[in-house]
Formats: C-alpha cells, sequence, structure tokens
C-alpha cells in the first residue's frame, strides 16, 4: 500500500517498513521521471490469523521467526545488496519460537529423518545377527534393544539432532506433555521405534519357540490347569497393554492441538496424519505381541480359552473397580478386541495352513482391520468428547465474563481522540446531524481494529432534546434518560467517561458520554456475538482472545436467557423464547434435545449459557469407520510394500481363489481414485460457476443503486468521500457484501470495509490486471481472482456512468464464496463415497469368496484327485455336467486316469515279474548259505563211515546240530519271505497306543543286557493316544524296532521309549545308545533283504514300513554312528 503522492510516501532507498510487510526499495531517476521498485522481503500485518502469516517471501526460504532490523545488534547476520553496500540485518530473538513451519525444507529434513533411521534399524539389526551367531539369540535381542532404546532416551534428553527438533512437529504447539513424548515428533519417533523393534522381536521369538504344525491344529480335548493359568495370564497382560495403548491415545488427543476431527476430512491437517500413524504403529505393534502369544493361547483347548478369557476379564474387572477406572472404556472395549482378534487369528492359523505361502488369509485380514478401525473410532470418539467438552466449558466461561479489561483501557486514549477531532465536532454541533456521517468517521478514525466487534449506536444530546422510548410510548430528555440509565445499570470504568452497563442484555455493553460544550455524544457499544459474516469474514479476525472466542462460537449454536427469557441467540438451532431444559442445580449441564447437545452453564440465578451442536449420530460413527478403514488398508500395504522391498509382485505368491479375491477388491479401489478426484473437479468447478455468476449478479444490482444516487453527479472525487462511504455502508449492509470505489486513475475513493485498507492488508490502488482491463480494455465487466495474504477471493468490476453515460470511476465487488460450504459439500461427497466403497470393498470380500470357491471348486476337485491317484490302484474319474474350459480339463483328466490305468497294469505285471526274479535270485542266494555247510557236513560224516572212524557218535552228534542249524536257518528264511509275501488283512480297531507300549515293554524287561524305559513329555489323559489300526501288527511293530534295538546295544545298552501328542498325531520314538547306522546303509534300512545276520537288518524293517503306512501313518529314524538311533513312527489319532 502506497501513497498517491511519492513525495508524501515517506519511502527511501534500502529497507523501508510498510503497513503490511518489510519492503527494499530501489529508486532510479531518468530525466523528469522517478522509478521505483520494491521487493518484498517478509511479510508483517497488523493482525495474525490462518490467512495473514507474517512470513518471508518463498523465494529467499527464510523461517518465519527470523526478524529484519535496519540496525545490526550483536549475533544478527548483515545482508548485502548490490555494490557490496550494507542493506539490512537477520536477527533470531532468543524468545522467539525456533521451528519451523511445513514446507519443501520441513518434508525435506522429515524425509531425511525417515531415512537416517532406516539406515540406523539396517544397522542395528546387522549387529544384532552377527552377535546372535556368537552369543545366542537371547543376547542379542537383549543388546540390540538396549541400543535401540538407549540411543532414543539420549536423544530425547539433548534434542539430537537439533536440526530435526527444529521441524514444527517437534514443537510444543501441537502436542506437549512431560517425559518421552514431549512432542508430536517424539511420539511418531517412539512409535516407529516400537514398532520396529515389537517387528524384529517377535520373528526372532517366532523362528526359536513357535513349531509350525503345533499351532495349525486346535486341540479340542482335555483339561490342564496349567495352560488355563498361562492363557490367564496372557488375557491379563493384553489387557493391560490395550489400557496403556489407551492411555498413550488419550494423551494424544487431550494435550494437543490437532485435529481428530475424521468427520471432516478438510479440518485435518499433516499433523493429524502423523497422530493417526504414530497410533497405528502402537497398535500394529501390539497385534505383534498378540500374534506371538496366540500361538501358544489358540493351541490350548476351546474349554481352556473360554475359561482364561472369562478368568482374565474378570481379575482386570476387579482390578479396574479398584482403581476407580471406567469399565466401559478401560475394561470392556479392550477385553471386546481381544476377544474378536483372538477369533481373527483362530482363523488364521487354521486357514493359512492351506495357502502356499503361509500368510493370511484374506477374511483374517479384513477381520483385524475393520476391529482396528472400529476400535480407534471409538477412542477417538470418547477422548475427542472429552476435549470437546472441556473447550466448551471455557468457552462458556469466556462467554460468561461480560466485561472487557482491555477496552477500558483503550478507550481512555480513544475519548481524547474524539474530543480533539474537529470534523467531528463539526458533525455535532450542525443545525442537521447526519448520524451515518459520523457513524462512518468513527469507525474510520477512532473505533477501528480493535473496536470492530462491538456494534455502534451514537446518540448526540443536548439540554433541550428528547427521546420518544418506543416501548413505553413516553418521552424523555434525552440527558435525563442516559442519566437514568447510568445510575440504574452504569459502573464507572478507569476510562472516565466510559461506563460498564450491568443490564445483562447477552452482551458486552459500554455506555460512553463524551462532552463538547454543552452538547454531548453518547456512544453505546455491544459485543457482536459471531464474527460477521459480510465480506472479508476471517480476514480481520486476530489470535487474540477475543476473536478466538468469536471463532470458537462458530463451531455452536448460542443462546443467552436471562430470567428464564431468550435475550440473544445465533446459530442455526432455534431455541425456544423461555428456558425450559435447566434446572439450575448445577453450574453446568449437559442434555440432548431435538437432534442437539447441549451444555447449559448457570451463570448465576438469572443468566444462563447455552452452547448447542449437532448431536452425533450412527452415520458419524459409521464416517469414522470408513477414514480409519481406508486409512488401515492403505497403510497396511505399505507395510507390505516395505516387507517386500525386492518389488516381487504379491500376485506370483497367491494362489488362483486368491488372485479373484484381491483382483475384485483392487479394481475398486482403482476406481475409487478418478472417481473422487473427477467429482470433486465437477463439483469445485459447478461451484466456481455459481459464484461467478452470482457476483455478476449481485454487482449489477449494487450499480443500479449506486447510479440511482449519483446519476446526477458530473464529477466523483474525494469531496464525497464521507457520502459516498456512507452509501457504501449501507447497500453493502443490504447487500451483504463489501463495496468499493475506485476514480479513473485507479485510486480508492470510498469503501464500505476501511479496516482492509487502513491495516494495510489492500493498496488503495485498483489491482493492475483490473484496471488495464477497464480503463486500458474498455471492459463492460470483469471478474478475475484476487488474494490477500493466504485468501483468494472473486473480485467484480463494472464501470459506474452517470445520467449522461460518462464513466466517472470503477465500482469493485470483492465476493468472498464461503469455502466451508464447498469444503463442507466436498466432504459430506467423500464421506459418502467412502462409505458406499468400504460396505463394497467388505461386500466384494464375500462375494469375491463366493464367486472364487465356485470357480475354483472343479480345480480344487481336480486337484484332490490328482492327489489321490496310486499306481496299481483303482482311481475314480470325475463325472463333469457342462461344455466349458473346465470340461475339456475334466476330459484330459479321465483320459489319463484311464491310459494311467492301463499303464498300471502293465508296469505292475512287469514289475511283480521282475521282483519274484529278484526274490528268487535272493531266495537262491539266500538257501545255498546253509546247503553248503550241510553239504561238507554229509561228506564228512560219510567218509567217516567207510574209514569206520573211532569217534563216529562224536561225529554223528556234531554233524546232527550242525544239519538242525541249518533247517532252522532255512525254516526262518522260509517264515519271513512268507510274511512278506503274505501280509493277513488287518483287523482295524480302536486301540490305545500308550497301552500297548506298556505292555510290549513289560515282555521285555527281564533283558539282562538292556535297560528299557518309558517316559512322556507331558502326561497323556485316556482319550488322547487313541488310534485306528491293528493291534496285534501294531505290537509287531513295536517288537520288531525293540528287538533292532536290543540287537544294536551292547551289555550296557539303555533303550528309551516314547510317546509324545503332536497336534493330531501320537509320536512314538525307540532310541537306544548301539553303535548306529553307518552313512553307506541309511538309504537301504527299510528295503527288504535276506540275510541271516543277527544284527536285526533283515526283513523286519521293511515289514515295519508297510504296516505303518498301510495303516495311514509314518516312519523315520535318525541316527548317528557310533552313538545310537532313534527309530520314530506317527499314527494319527482317532
Amino acid at each position: 500500500p502506497l501513497n498517491a503522492s511519492f513525495y508524501n510516501s515517506g519511502l527511501r532507498p534500502g529497507l523501508n517498513r510498510l503497513d503490511n510487510g518489510w519492503y527494499y526499495a530501489i529508486l532510479e531517476n531518468k530525466g523528469s521521471s522517478t522509478y521505483l521498485s520494491l521487493i518484498l522481503l517478509k511479510n508483517a500485518y497488523k493482525i495474525d490469523n490462518n490467512y495473514l502469516n507474517n512470513s518471508f517471501h518463498s523465494d529467499f526460504n527464510i523461517p518465519d521467526h527470523v526478524g529484519i532490523e535496519s540496525v545490526g545488534k550483536s549475533g544478527s547476520v548483515e545482508v548485502q545488496a548490490i555494490h557490496a553496500k550494507p542493506a539490512f540485518h537477520l536477527s533470531v530473538s532468543r524468545t522467539t519460537a525456533s521451528t519451523e513451519d511445513v514446507g519443501i525444507g520441513w518434508l525435506a529434513s522429515l524425509a531425511l529423518l525417515i531415512v537416517g533411521i532406516t539406515l540406523l534399524f539396517s544397522l542395528l539389526k546387522r549387529g544384532m545377527n552377527q552377535i546372535e551367531q556368537q552369543l545366542g539369540w537371547l543376547t542379542s535381542i537383549a543388546l540390540f534393544l538396549m541400543t535401540l532404546f538407549g540411543l532414543r532416551y539420549l536423544s530425547i534428553i539433548y534434542a539430537f539432532p537439533q536440526s530435526f527438533y527444529s521441524l514444527e512437529l517437534f514443537s510444543p504447539a501441537q502436542y506437549a506433555t512431560s517425559g518421552l513424548m514431549s512432542s508430536l515428533g517424539d511420539y511418531f519417533l517412539n512409535s516407529l521405534i516400537t514398532f520396529y523393534a515389537m517387528l524384529v522381536i517377535s520373528k526372532k521369538a517366532k523362528d526359536k519357540f513357535i513349531n509350525p504344525d503345533r499351532v495349525r491344529h486346535i486341540d479340542s480335548t482335555g483339561f490342564r490347569y496349567k495352560n488355563v493359568i498361562i492363557g490367564t495370564a496372557f488375557v491379563i497382560v493384553c489387557l493391560a497393554l490395550l489400557h496403556f495403548y489407551d492411555y498413550l491415545f488419550e494423551g494424544l488427543v487431550l494435550h494437543s492441538n490437532i485435529s481428530f476431527n475424521i468427520n471432516n476430512f478438510f479440518d485435518l491437517t499433516v499433523y493429524s496424519f502423523f497422530a493417526f500413524t504414530s497410533i497405528g504403529l502402537f497398535l500394529f505393534s501390539l497385534y505383534l505381541f498378540f500374534d506371538f502369544i496366540a500361538h501358544f493361547f489358540l493351541a490350548h483347548t476351546a474349554t481352556q480359552q473360554i475359561i482364561s478369557l472369562s478368568g482374565g476379564g474378570l481379575i482386570y474387572i476387579v482390578i479396574a473397580l479398584l482403581l476407580g477406572l471406567q469399565l466401559a472404556w478401560a475394561v470392556i472395549l479392550p477385553l471386546l478386541v481381544l476377544v474378536l482378534l483372538l477369533w481373527s487369528l483362530r482363523f488364521n492359523y487354521v486357514a493359512s495352513a492351506d495357502l502356499p505361502s503361509g500368510g493370511y488369509p484374506l477374511t483374517t485380514i479384513l477381520v483385524i482391520l475393520i476391529v482396528s478401525s472400529i476400535y480407534v473410532s471409538q477412542l477417538t470418539f470418547l477422548n475427542s468428547e472429552i476435549k470437546e467438552r472441556a473447550q466448551r466449558e471455557l468457552l462458556a466461561d469466556k462467554l460468561s465474563v461480560e466485561k472487557d479489561q482491555i477496552a477500558e483501557y483503550f478507550f481512555g486514549e480513544v475519548a481524547k481522540k474524539i474530543k480533539s477531532d474537529t470534523v467531528l465536532k463539526r458533525m455535532i454541533l450542525a443545525d442537521s446531524l447526519v448520524p451515518e456521517q459520523m457513524v462512518t468517521r468513527l469507525k474510520a478514525v477512532h473505533l477501528t481494529d480493535f473496536w470492530r466487534k462491538y456494534d455502534l449506536q451514537l446518540t448526540v444530546c443536548n439540554e433541550f432534546d428528547s427521546l420518544l422510548i418506543e416501548t413505553e410510548n413516553t418521552a424523555w430528555s434525552c440527558v435525563a434518560f442516559f442519566a437514568a440509565q447510568i445510575e440504574k445499570f452504569g459502573q464507572p470504568t478507569d476510562a472516565g467517561e466510559l461506563y460498564f452497563m450491568d443490564n445483562n442484555n447477552g452482551r458486552i455493553s459500554y455506555l460512553a458520554k463524551i462532552d463538547f460544550g454543552n452538547t454531548s455524544l453518547y456512544v453505546e457499544l455491544d459485543s457482536k456475538l459471531i464474527p460477521e459474516e459480510l465480506g472479508f469474514p476471517d480476514l480481520l479476525l486476530d489470535f487474540e482472545e477475543a476473536d478466538q472466542v468469536r471463532a470458537g462460537l462458530k463451531k455452536y449454536s448460542y443462546a443467552r436467557y436471562l430470567d428464564g427469557l431468550l435475550v440473544d441467540q445465533s446459530g442455526e438451532f432455534k431455541y425456544n423464547t423461555s428456558l425450559i431444559f435447566s434446572s439450575a442445580t448445577s453450574p453446568v449441564e449437559y442434555l440432548t434435545y431435538k437432534g442437539y447437545h447441549h451444555l447449559i452453564r448457570n451463570v448465576d440465578t438469572r443468566s444462563t449459557i447455552v452452547l448447542s451442536k449437532p448431536s452425533n449420530t450412527l452415520l458419524d460413527g459409521l464416517v469414522r469407520f470408513s477414514y480409519l478403514f481406508a486409512f488401515s488398508c492403505l497403510g497396511g500395504l505399505l507395510l507390505y510394500a516395505f516387507r517386500n522391498r525386492r518389488m516381487r509382485f504379491l500376485f506370483t505368491e497367491m494362489n488362483f481363489q486368491q488372485r479373484i479375491q484381491y483382483s475384485m477388491i483392487l479394481i475398486l479401489l482403482v476406481s475409487l481414485v478418478p472417481i473422487g478426484l473427477g467429482t470433486k473437479y465437477y463439483m469445485e468447478n459447478r461451484y466456481n460457476t455459481k459464484n461467478q455468476e452470482n457476483i455478476k449478479e449481485k454487482i449489477q444490482s449494487v450499480l443500479i443503486e449506486v447510479e440511482h444516487k449519483l446519476a446526477d453527479e458530473s464529477v466523483i472525487d474525494k469531496t464525497l468521500e464521507d457520502y459516498l462511504s456512507f452509501l457504501l455502508t449501507k447497500f453493502s449492509i443490504v447487500f451483504f457484501t463489501d463495496i468499493n470505489l475506485f476514480d479513473l486513475n485507479g485510486n480508492l475513493l470510498a469503501t464500505s470495509r476501511p479496516e482492509i485498507f487502513s491495516q494495510g492488508l489492500i493498496g488503495t490502488k485498483m489491482n493492475v490486471t483490473a484496471f488495464t482491463e477497464m480503463a486500458g480494455n474498455k471492459q463492460t465487466e470483469f471478474v478475475h481472482k484476487e488474494k490477500v495474504g493466504n485468501l483468494e477471493f472473486l473480485s467484480a468490476y463494472v464501470p459506474f456512468r452517470n445520467k449522461d453515460n460518462e464513466i466517472l470511476a470503477f465500482l469493485n465487488l470483492p465476493y468472498f464464496a464461503k469455502e466451508n460450504t464447498l469444503q463442507k459439500e466436498i466432504s459430506n461427497f467423500l464421506v459418502a463415497l467412502i462409505n458406499f466403497y468400504v460396505m463394497l470393498i467388505i461386500a466384494a470380500v464375500f462375494i469375491a469368496l463366493f464367486l472364487s470357491n465356485n470357480i475354483t471348486q472343479p480345480l480344487r476337485l481336480i486337484q484332490q484327485r490328482l492327489s489321490t491317484i496310486r499306481v496299481g490302484q483303482r482311481n475314480e474319474q470325475i463325472d463333469w455336467k457342462g461344455k466349458d474350459e473346465i470340461s475339456a480339463l475334466v476330459q484330459e483328466y479321465n483320459r489319463m486316469v484311464e491310459e494311467l490305468s492301463r499303464s498300471a497294469e502293465l508296469l505292475a505285471k512287469s514289475e511283480r515279474e521282475s521282483a519274484w526274479r529278484e526274490m528268487a535270485k535272493q531266495v537262491a542266494h539266500e538257501i545255498k548259505n546253509p546247503l553248503t555247510p550241510m553239504k561238507l557236513s554229509v561228506q564228512h560224516l560219510e567218509r567217516a563211515w567207510k574209514d569206520k572212524a573211532p569217534d563216529w557218535d562224536k561225529r554223528l552228534k556234531k554233524f546232527s546240530k550242525t544239519i538242525i542249524q541249518q533247517i532252522d536257518s532255512l525254516s526262518t528264511i522260509a517264515t519271513e519271505f512268507s510274511d512278506f509275501a503274505a501280509m493277513p488283512k488287518a483287523n482295524i480297531e480302536t486301540i490305545d497306543l500308550v497301552q500297548i507300549v506298556n505292555d510290549v515293554i513289560e515282555l521285555y524287561n527281564d533283558k539282562e543286557h538292556a535297560q528299557i524305559t518309558q517316559k512322556t513329555p507331558e502326561p497323556i489323559s485316556d482319550k488322547e493316544a487313541v488310534i485306528r489300526a491293528d493291534r496285534e501288527q501294531i505290537i509287531r511293530v513295536l517288537n520288531n524296532l525293540i528287538i533292532n534295538a536290543i540287537q544294536a546295544t551292547a551289555s550296557d545298552g539303555v533303550i528309551t521309549v516314547e510317546v509324545e501328542i503332536v497336534g493330531d498325531t501320537c509320536v512314538v520314538s525307540i532310541q537306544d545308545n548301539g553303535t548306529g547306522i553307518p552313512n553307506s546303509e541309511k538309504d537301504k534300512i527299510f528295503t527288504p533283504s535276506f540275510t541271516t545276520k543277527t544284527s536285526g537288518k533283515g526283513l523286519g524293517l521293511a515289514i515295519v514300513k508297510s504296516i505303518v503306512e498301510n495303516s495311514n501313518g509314518k516312519v523315520w529314524f535318525e541316527s548317528e554312528e557310533g552313538k545310537g538311533s532313534t527309530f520314530y513312527f506317527a499314527m494319527p489319532r482317532s
């Protein structure tokens, strides 16, 4: 803003302080002309609000807290202009906030912070892995946690690194508590570090402790007190952690200025994003802990789980009652969350066994996201309600105070200036008073800036004037009337001429009596209840307390009652004329009435203040849930991308069914973005078009009124300034808009809003673009966008003509469309769209499950039949009706089954022939072994007979013994061959494996050179080790394995037989401390091989393998040469 006359502007080359900022002026004289160039250094408005920020020009990239000085001081930095001349100095006051607002530098610093933390995490993890190899996993985790949290503690204590702690994110202006959560930045870093630590620890602990086969099979029988105690302890710990999470969330909401109003998307800021990200990371850290605990908890029986949940919940409720906690908040909600999470995890561990990647099924992910979103939504609502009530009560307290100490302090100086104002004195003493001109003069010169929050009424009285009181229909002496008002309601103030009027009219009221000789000017000041919506709505609101109160009232409907009668109201809610919903039993009351939630503040026995806002509805809760669910899905996607940094595409790790499910959801999510952006663009375009039409229509209406009043003027100049200001103020009230009038040179003639110009927010020169169009291009109408600070608005210009069609001036109408109206429309649309898509996604999951099951059912059937195909057995064909791609696949499968059956018959025949030939060779070879000594014995005996040997009797006995031994050997070979070739048909029955093991062990207790013992890792009940098999065959298996173990041990042999329940199987192990099995023989240990050796490696193990596998079991062994062997066989439980 510059003075029209350069010589009166006070400008000088170099640094200049104008009304709206610091400028650097460059003057250059060329001939008779002087050229002035101003460079904006920093905005410096008298008003500080969201639209007017005292910031440096964006080209300089200097923080706002840096000050500008013409004279250098200690610690300031000199800035030089061209030719190395000192221009000005920059300084930073110690009392100035040292935080940086959100911008490119802010985001760059934050990005560097996150990159640095990521590198630190990577370094610590690598070091932990190296320590684990040397000192063990427990020591490595302990050192990892000590290092990680130790560094974090030191960074908090010493605010290191300082460059990051200078960010607004770490400013206490956003969030502040004592201790380790002293700022939002600290809160965010703590959540990030906690999440990473929990991620590392849970993975290490799972790898160390968790048996994947154990957690996928949920036991449904039995009862063990040990499991119940452990499960109850788990529940109590989980509930305590959830309550601690509630405490963290509560502190973040109550002790911050961050917006958590998810229902209005445009109320959220970048700090809201960091807040929700932080609580999301803390919640996911809890989930990682629950996920680890669930591996143990869900392996218990259903009965044990129910008892543990009930017992743990009951104990925690008792603790909560003893500590005075609110049950609905501190216990019931976390307990419900815990139950739902454990249920989803239970489903996960059962279903994830079918996933090829071992990941989470889609239904489990959906349940976890829904539960988490509902939980966070409810916590957000509860804590926000507490905070909102406290703020509403504070606002009501401020409204209940009807005195304005600052106004009383300022009015003393204002009264002196009014008395010395000769122009105003002339108006008052003139024969014909024009009150409007006096009001305009007072507002423009004396009652500016601070006094905008008061409505002004003037009355000029002398001793002969009278007033007609309409309510009483009587005439009063003007002086006597005001004297009576002062005597009845007035309270003297330090300002002398100013009286506080204690009239309980619902406003802060003052009456000033200013004497001009025998004439008195009475100035009545009544505070405005709500911010002006006329013209610049928010631009003139300061961050001062009074304006904060007015701004706070925007969110509420307001009413004040005096003696139970309504004296003032504002807002959308229509109050009753009499107070009907207050019992006055307490200073503050709350109630819900006609869809609104009301705070009733009983100031005293006569005065009551009511602040009301719309009640929360189910739709509001649905909106919160929808936004949080969408945010959770996005966060989950980012976490997945982080964990798969090698860019492995998700679909490559999914089965066909999962691809169908995720494809449907992905299509919905992808379509959400263009639909949302397209609709937002359409709404904004339609809104702008509507505003253009409104401003054009309004400026034509204003022009008609102005032309009607000024049509006879031939010249419009400064001589008509007061009259023009009066007219424009009057029309601005009628048309509810600001109006400016410029002369043909672009200089301001009059305005309805002088504060905008007196504050230096706008210069008195017409906008250069508009002036070019109107004066240069002779436009009849011009509308474009202008900007004051950060406030952008439409501005319309039309030429004003007199009755002779001469252009005398340019009429300007700034149109301040309510941005919050557009934001509300867009927000409502986004709410409806996201709600629709959330419901659609949830429905799509179940539809996708149904469709994918139907589509993949024939594929699963083919997969099942393929898995059951056995060569040499009868394989079923698939009966499929239909003529589609699946039908062709089924036909090929059936053809393959037929060909396989024919090939199997031929192969079986060939194999039988080959096997019998091989067996015949082995039998012939084994029979030759005893026949050779038998032949030799007969030859020796025959020779002895011929030689008439004297020891004939002795030789005959020896011969007989040898022959009998060899015949026994042949009998054994024949028996084993018979058993292997013709295994009797199994007689399947229900048997107790533990009892059979005990009976078999009893048979071998008398073995002198071997000690046989039995043990079980955990007590096994009567029904836990029940299997379906042939009793005699299982006894034979145990006999063969125990005999093998006895034969493999020396005289001091120790044999241990162990029975263990693992999931849905019974595992029996026979361990010996014998010689072990050489590596060269391990591959052939179960191969049928006839031998006369007594080491147990004949057909016995082949028979064991045949019996176990025919009973749907599995047999294997572990052996180390020189240390012993352990043979296992596992049978499915009945």
